[in-house]
């Protein structure tokens, strides 16, 4: 090896030696316990949705989603229809009031 070489543990002069053994006592280990399954309510019923492919997790995720922007503007007009067929009324809804 050349005298620049990058491996730091390497010493042409120097013989090393491997990890010097400790005299010291190790500690006992504790016993493994075991502790029962925890229950996991989501991932039963989360697993279908896993094996879906990318397509249809899709679909999945973007039919409420459509359906709620479909759905709450329909909703909404049936409920103000009759106060909208009436120009009148439909003009007179936020006059209320006391006027003097």
């Amino acid at each position: 090896m050349s005298k620049y070489t990058r491996i730091k543990s390497y010493s042409p002069k120097k013989k090393t030696s491997a990890r010097p053994v400790s005299t010291k006592a190790k500690k006992p280990l504790k016993p493994i316990t075991t502790y029962p399954p925890v229950a996991r309510p989501f991932v039963k019923s989360g697993r279908w949705f896993k094996r879906l492919s990318k397509p249809k997790k899709a679909l999945v995720i973007a039919t409420p989603i459509v359906a709620f922007l479909i759905l709450v503007p329909l909703i909404t007009y049936l409920h103000f229809a009759n106060v909208i067929s009436d120009p009148d009324r439909l003009m007179n809804y936020n006059n209320t009031g006391v006027v003097m």
